[in-house]
């Protein structure tokens, strides 16, 4: 009988702690929920706009996921606008690929690589994604962190 109470609240309490470090984020639009390493460094909502910044505090990526008012722009055109400016601006822009739900941007920032996605287009609203890691490394565990996003509307986010 001991040996089973020990093993339920050590149960219990591994249950409790792969939670307590859980944030979520919860809007009309998505529903996102993350653990350590991830951390919520900004939320903000302004002008029929929202976003939220994500960094992984071990290895230096950030997630940035936007949805902007987009009458004027649908995902392909606000694709090819962030191609220009970052050309503008003396980045690096890779070619835009068409995934058929959605637009992959690659970029290069310095020693900085990243990609935007873009989608939607849908009742108004443009998603941008932005994936970075600031220090050259990869950035999968940003699109691994996407794959959990639990979208409320069809068609806006991209599928991966």
């Amino acid at each position: 009988m001991r040996k089973f109470v020990m093993g339920a609240l050590a149960s219990v309490a591994l249950a409790l702690s792969t939670n307590v470090f859980a944030e979520t984020i919860d809007n009309e639009y998505y529903t996102l929920e993350f653990n350590e390493p991830w951390q919520k460094m900004a939320e903000s909502e302004a002008d029929n706009s929202m976003a939220a910044v994500l960094m992984n505090k071990e290895n230096g990526t950030a997630l940035t996921i936007t949805l902007v008012a987009s009458n004027d722009f649908n995902a392909k055109d606000m694709a090819e606008a962030t191609k220009d400016n970052l050309i503008k601006s003396g980045q690096q822009a890779g070619e835009i690929e068409d995934k058929g739900t959605y637009y992959v941007l690659p970029f290069t920032v310095k020693q900085s690589k990243g990609i935007y996605l873009f989608s939607g287009g849908k009742d108004g609203k443009t998603v941008v994604i932005n994936a970075l890691n600031a220090v050259g490394g990869d950035y999968q565990d940003c699109l691994d962190l996407l794959k959990e996003l639990e979208p409320k509307q069809d068609g806006l986010f991209p599928e991966l």
